[in-house]
Protein backbone atom coordinates (compact mmCIF):
# COMPACT_ATOMS: atom_id res chain seq x y z
CA UNK A 1 0.00 0.00 0.00
CA UNK A 2 1.50 3.20 -0.95
CA UNK A 3 1.20 5.63 2.03
CA UNK A 4 2.11 8.81 -0.36
CA UNK A 5 -0.52 8.35 -2.75
CA UNK A 6 -2.09 11.90 -3.85
CA UNK A 7 -5.60 11.89 -2.47
CA UNK A 8 -8.68 11.58 -5.02
CA UNK A 9 -10.26 14.67 -3.90
CA UNK A 10 -9.74 18.20 -3.44
CA UNK A 11 -7.42 19.54 -0.57
CA UNK A 12 -8.37 23.03 -1.17
CA UNK A 13 -4.53 23.61 -1.34
CA UNK A 14 -4.76 26.35 -3.74
CA UNK A 15 -1.90 25.23 -6.09
CA UNK A 16 -4.39 25.63 -9.24
CA UNK A 17 -5.73 28.90 -8.31
CA UNK A 18 -2.27 30.31 -7.86
CA UNK A 19 -1.58 28.84 -11.47
CA UNK A 20 -3.81 31.85 -13.54
CA UNK A 21 -7.61 32.66 -13.58
CA UNK A 22 -9.32 30.16 -16.24
CA UNK A 23 -10.16 30.91 -19.38
CA UNK A 24 -13.48 31.00 -19.99
CA UNK A 25 -15.43 29.06 -22.27
CA UNK A 26 -19.10 29.74 -24.19
CA UNK A 27 -20.54 27.70 -21.13
CA UNK A 28 -19.53 30.32 -18.94
CA UNK A 29 -21.25 33.52 -20.90
CA UNK A 30 -24.55 33.09 -18.28
CA UNK A 31 -21.81 34.49 -15.62
CA UNK A 32 -21.03 37.13 -17.38
CA UNK A 33 -24.53 38.01 -18.98
CA UNK A 34 -26.23 37.51 -15.29
CA UNK A 35 -23.31 39.72 -13.60
CA UNK A 36 -21.58 37.60 -11.66
CA UNK A 37 -18.22 38.22 -13.91
CA UNK A 38 -18.14 41.60 -15.20
CA UNK A 39 -15.38 43.19 -17.61
CA UNK A 40 -13.33 44.57 -14.33
CA UNK A 41 -12.66 40.74 -13.47
CA UNK A 42 -12.12 39.63 -17.34
CA UNK A 43 -8.72 39.64 -19.39
CA UNK A 44 -8.68 39.33 -23.46
CA UNK A 45 -5.60 37.70 -24.35
CA UNK A 46 -5.29 38.03 -28.19
CA UNK A 47 -4.26 35.98 -31.03
CA UNK A 48 -0.70 36.25 -31.49
CA UNK A 49 -0.17 37.20 -27.96
CA UNK A 50 2.51 35.66 -25.85
CA UNK A 51 0.78 33.57 -23.11
CA UNK A 52 1.51 30.31 -20.58
CA UNK A 53 -0.13 27.11 -21.63
CA UNK A 54 -0.44 24.95 -18.93
CA UNK A 55 -0.54 22.17 -20.81
CA UNK A 56 3.20 22.25 -22.70
CA UNK A 57 4.38 24.18 -19.71
CA UNK A 58 5.60 26.89 -21.71
CA UNK A 59 5.01 30.29 -23.04
CA UNK A 60 3.41 30.07 -26.74
CA UNK A 61 1.87 32.34 -29.15
CA UNK A 62 -1.35 31.99 -28.92
CA UNK A 63 -3.61 30.98 -32.24
CA UNK A 64 -6.72 31.87 -30.79
CA UNK A 65 -8.71 34.34 -28.78
CA UNK A 66 -9.32 34.22 -25.11
CA UNK A 67 -10.76 35.96 -22.48
CA UNK A 68 -9.85 34.42 -19.06
CA UNK A 69 -10.25 35.57 -15.09
CA UNK A 70 -7.34 38.04 -14.38
CA UNK A 71 -4.95 37.71 -11.49
CA UNK A 72 -3.83 39.53 -8.64
CA UNK A 73 -1.68 42.44 -10.31
CA UNK A 74 2.11 41.35 -9.47
CA UNK A 75 1.11 37.75 -8.91
CA UNK A 76 -0.81 34.69 -11.00
CA UNK A 77 -3.48 34.04 -8.74
CA UNK A 78 -7.25 34.37 -9.80
CA UNK A 79 -8.94 37.42 -8.25
CA UNK A 80 -11.26 34.93 -6.74
CA UNK A 81 -9.33 32.90 -4.82
CA UNK A 82 -9.54 33.97 -0.84
CA UNK A 83 -5.83 32.70 0.33
CA UNK A 84 -6.48 33.53 3.59
CA UNK A 85 -9.77 30.69 3.70
CA UNK A 86 -8.32 28.63 0.62
CA UNK A 87 -11.32 29.22 -0.63
CA UNK A 88 -12.87 30.13 -3.98
CA UNK A 89 -15.34 33.46 -3.56
CA UNK A 90 -17.69 32.60 -6.17
CA UNK A 91 -16.88 28.80 -6.13
CA UNK A 92 -21.26 28.23 -6.46
CA UNK A 93 -20.54 29.98 -9.91
CA UNK A 94 -16.99 28.72 -10.84
CA UNK A 95 -16.07 28.50 -14.79
CA UNK A 96 -16.36 25.31 -16.21
CA UNK A 97 -12.41 25.10 -16.39
CA UNK A 98 -12.60 25.55 -12.87
CA UNK A 99 -15.40 22.73 -12.42
CA UNK A 100 -12.98 20.03 -14.49
CA UNK A 101 -10.05 20.64 -13.13
CA UNK A 102 -8.88 17.74 -10.63
CA UNK A 103 -5.57 17.62 -9.97
CA UNK A 104 -5.50 13.91 -9.53
CA UNK A 105 -7.30 13.10 -12.97
CA UNK A 106 -6.91 15.58 -15.39
CA UNK A 107 -8.72 14.11 -18.56
CA UNK A 108 -11.84 16.31 -17.58
CA UNK A 109 -9.81 19.50 -18.08
CA UNK A 110 -7.95 18.00 -20.85
CA UNK A 111 -11.13 17.11 -23.01
CA UNK A 112 -11.97 20.75 -22.93
CA UNK A 113 -8.89 22.53 -23.33
CA UNK A 114 -9.34 25.51 -26.38
CA UNK A 115 -12.67 24.26 -27.30
CA UNK A 116 -15.20 26.02 -27.11
CA UNK A 117 -13.85 29.47 -26.32
CA UNK A 118 -15.48 32.09 -25.20
CA UNK A 119 -15.02 35.52 -27.16
CA UNK A 120 -15.38 39.18 -27.32
CA UNK A 121 -17.76 38.90 -30.19
CA UNK A 122 -20.00 36.80 -27.97
CA UNK A 123 -20.51 39.36 -25.87
CA UNK A 124 -19.94 42.53 -27.88
CA UNK A 125 -21.71 41.91 -31.15
CA UNK A 126 -19.98 43.41 -34.24
CA UNK A 127 -22.75 45.79 -34.97
CA UNK A 128 -22.11 47.21 -31.52
CA UNK A 129 -20.32 50.56 -31.06
CA UNK A 130 -18.02 47.95 -28.32
CA UNK A 131 -17.93 45.43 -31.36
CA UNK A 132 -16.91 48.07 -33.68
CA UNK A 133 -14.50 49.56 -31.27
CA UNK A 134 -12.83 46.37 -30.74
CA UNK A 135 -12.57 45.47 -34.36
CA UNK A 136 -10.89 48.96 -35.15
CA UNK A 137 -8.50 48.20 -32.12
CA UNK A 138 -7.51 45.03 -33.94
CA UNK A 139 -7.38 46.10 -37.14
CA UNK A 140 -4.96 49.00 -36.37
CA UNK A 141 -3.08 47.24 -33.15
CA UNK A 142 -2.85 43.58 -33.82
CA UNK A 143 -0.79 41.95 -30.99
CA UNK A 144 0.83 39.12 -33.49
CA UNK A 145 2.23 42.11 -36.03
CA UNK A 146 3.47 43.47 -32.84
CA UNK A 147 5.40 41.08 -31.66
CA UNK A 148 6.97 40.55 -35.10
CA UNK A 149 7.99 44.09 -35.11
CA UNK A 150 9.72 44.14 -32.09
CA UNK A 151 11.72 40.85 -33.46
CA UNK A 152 12.52 42.77 -36.40
CA UNK A 153 13.36 46.03 -34.50
CA UNK A 154 16.76 47.96 -35.23
CA UNK A 155 17.99 50.25 -33.16
CA UNK A 156 17.00 53.87 -34.90
CA UNK A 157 14.18 54.47 -36.91
CA UNK A 158 12.48 51.35 -36.37
CA UNK A 159 12.55 51.12 -32.54
CA UNK A 160 11.19 55.09 -33.06
CA UNK A 161 8.57 53.48 -35.11
CA UNK A 162 7.64 50.88 -32.30
CA UNK A 163 7.70 53.56 -29.68
CA UNK A 164 5.55 55.85 -31.62
CA UNK A 165 3.20 52.78 -31.76
CA UNK A 166 2.93 52.09 -28.45
CA UNK A 167 2.21 56.11 -27.87
CA UNK A 168 -0.49 55.83 -30.05
CA UNK A 169 -2.07 53.08 -28.40
CA UNK A 170 -2.05 54.67 -24.86
CA UNK A 171 -3.25 57.97 -26.45
CA UNK A 172 -6.02 55.48 -27.97
CA UNK A 173 -7.08 53.91 -24.53
CA UNK A 174 -7.18 57.20 -22.35
CA UNK A 175 -9.57 58.23 -25.13
CA UNK A 176 -11.41 55.47 -24.78
CA UNK A 177 -11.88 56.48 -21.02
CA UNK A 178 -12.32 60.17 -21.10
CA UNK A 179 -14.98 60.16 -23.97
CA UNK A 180 -17.26 57.08 -23.92
CA UNK A 181 -16.63 56.78 -20.00
CA UNK A 182 -14.90 53.27 -20.32
CA UNK A 183 -13.85 52.55 -16.90
CA UNK A 184 -9.64 52.19 -17.32
CA UNK A 185 -10.42 48.56 -14.69
CA UNK A 186 -12.46 47.66 -18.14
CA UNK A 187 -9.80 48.22 -20.80
CA UNK A 188 -8.42 44.47 -20.65
CA UNK A 189 -11.62 42.93 -21.33
CA UNK A 190 -12.43 45.32 -24.37
CA UNK A 191 -8.99 45.63 -25.71
CA UNK A 192 -7.17 43.29 -24.06
CA UNK A 193 -3.40 43.80 -22.85
CA UNK A 194 -1.71 47.49 -23.90
CA UNK A 195 1.41 47.13 -26.36
CA UNK A 196 3.32 48.68 -23.60
CA UNK A 197 2.23 45.07 -21.67
CA UNK A 198 2.78 43.69 -24.59
CA UNK A 199 6.50 44.92 -25.07
CA UNK A 200 7.41 44.19 -21.48
CA UNK A 201 6.09 40.36 -21.50
CA UNK A 202 8.04 39.74 -24.83
CA UNK A 203 11.68 41.13 -23.41
CA UNK A 204 11.23 39.44 -19.92
CA UNK A 205 9.98 36.27 -21.99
Amino acid sequence: MNIYRHPQYCIRCGTCCKKGGPVLHTQDRDLIQSGILRPEHLMTLRQGELAYHPVEDKVIALTVEMIKISSVPGTSTCIFYDEDNQACTIYENRPVECRALKCWDTSDIDAILQKHLLVRTDLCPETSLAGRLISGYEKKFPAGDFYHMMQDTKPGKDSDELLSLISTDSAFRSEITEKLKIQEKDLKFFFGRSLEELAVIFFES
